[in-house]
């Protein structure tokens, strides 16, 4: 996310200067998160392993009841295959469409609920709402107000996203992202640890990186109902773990006063409640939240640029893509994400969504060009169909964009041989999810390479 440039006093923009020379280049910055990692995993471990977190935490889901939040949850220990998590459970019985949890906006950890001083030194250092989100929580975890006081002692600090990392681990996430992971952390963490140069002590990088990990890990982003957008921690609703289905909370629904999430389903006292994350792969599960999901559908997303040029002008000529279902918001805006199971790795309504993008320029001229078509072959790879539609190039057109997004995700990774290699021989938890992900990926992006070049000759 781009962070707009703000005017400071001379004073901070001396700090800022100072800052900034601390993390030139994208390698180096990768190397101190890596090395805070460490530093606080350390400390974090035995902690974790104590199981006054679920007090903690069953804590805080009493205290939203005591404000008059309704909260059917409850957290446990569960075991799940060799290992034990702590997950979410419903408190009693519940009915499909009864509520699951319900947050007061005065108890979640946002930009309305933080302090003064917090958002002086955000502003003063350009803060964005997610930097804002970090520095809010940092703050809170040295010193707790008293009604976050049970909500920070609940989390986890044995975070196993990007912020428990190491450099190699890092390293193969920087090269799939085509260099543009650590520009990133440090978009973000850059007017944090600006705005924190003014505590005392001042904010060190390891408070930064767990912040940082936290609200990756556990901030939900969802509009109100005035239209404006929170971005905040909810205590309580981030207890729950991801699944793509079954006994879900669906939401959240939230005017300007509240958040409520609803069952799905009916579910069974003591049955795992779970919320959905998104349709992630597990390397972005791995790398946001710290986790895989077996049977996991989900493949990466490989680029806007199979759709033409990729930039904010060309991205503002194809809004007509969104009309009429044509595209998901998401797919038009970041292109179209690999599945296990679809031809060449890519769902026909992808395939279908990256053709209309070279098929046509407007919702006109897809209006006059579609008539007698077979949309359905056309999306399933048959040239033939897509002729009729008056574009008899465009189906190759597509299927060789697609083809050349996913080869160029593939040599990405050929950049960081070293570290997977690296990676490989290490037999920790995250090294082993991480290994397995890549492999998953390349695989995928291979699929995708071979049939839709194959389609396009």
């Amino acid at each position: 996310m781009a962070r707009e440039k703000r005017k400071s006093s001379s004073s901070n923009s001396v700090r800022h200067t100072s800052v900034r020379s601390g993390f030139q280049g994208r390698r180096w910055i990768l190397h101190v998160f890596a090395v805070a990692a460490v530093v606080f995993l350390g400390i974090a471990t035995k902690w974790w392993l104590d199981r006054g977190t679920i007090a903690a935490a069953n804590a805080v889901l009493t205290g939203l009841r005591a404000e008059s939040c309704t909260v059917n949850l409850e957290v446990r220990s569960l075991q799940i295959g060799s290992h034990l998590v702590n997950g979410a459970v419903a408190r009693k019985n519940l009915a499909k469409g009864e509520v699951v949890v319900d947050v007061d906006l005065r108890l979640a950890l946002h930009e309305g609920t933080a302090t003064p001083q917090v958002l002086l030194f955000c502003a003063n250092a350009g803060c964005k709402p997610t930097s804002l989100l970090i520095f809010s929580l940092a703050v809170e975890m040295r010193n707790p107000r008293p009604v976050f006081r049970d909500y920070i002692a609940s989390l986890d600090y044995q975070l196993t996203n990007f912020a428990g990392f190491s450099a190699a681990q890092l390293a193969l996430v920087e090269a799939r992202e085509g260099g543009g992971f650590g520009a990133a952390l440090y978009g973000f963490l850059e007017s944090v640890l600006v705005a924190g140069q003014n505590l005392r002590p001042p904010l060190s990088d390891a408070e930064a990186l767990k912040a940082y990990g936290i609200v990756m890990s556990r901030a939900f982003e969802y509009h109100i109902a005035d239209g404006s957008m929170v971005k905040a921690l909810f205590p309580g609703a981030d207890y729950m773990n991801h699944a793509l289905a079954g006994s879900l909370a669906t939401g959240p629904r939230c005017s300007s006063e509240r958040c409520t999430w609803r069952a799905s389903r009916d579910m069974r006292e003591g049955e795992q409640v779970f919320a959905r994350y998104g349709n992630w792969s597990n390397l972005d599960l791995l790398t946001r939240y710290g986790f895989v999901s077996p049977e996991n559908p989900h493949g990466p997303r490989i680029g806007a640029e199979v759709f033409g040029a990729d930039n904010e002008q060309a991205h503002a000529e194809r809004t007509w893509l969104r009309g009429d279902d044509l595209c998901t918001v998401h797919t038009a805006a970041s292109g179209p994400r690999l599945r296990v199971g679809s031809p060449g790795a890519v769902a026909p309504e992808d395939f279908w969504c990256v053709f209309l993008a070279h098929a046509f320029t407007s919702q006109a001229e897809l209006t006059a060009g579609i008539v007698g078509g077979n949309a359905h072959a056309c999306a399933n790879g048959s040239t033939a169909s897509c002729a009729v539609m008056l574009r008899p190039s465009a189906a190759t057109s597509a299927h060789r964009a697609i083809a050349e997004a996913c080869e160029e995700r593939l040599r990405r990774f050929a950049t960081s041989t070293a570290e997977l290699h690296e990676v490989h021989k290490m037999q920790d938890a995250i090294s082993l999810q991480l290994s397995a992900s890549v492999t998953e990926e390349r695989t995928l992006l291979g699929e995708c390479a071979r049939h839709h070049r194959s389609k396009a000759a």
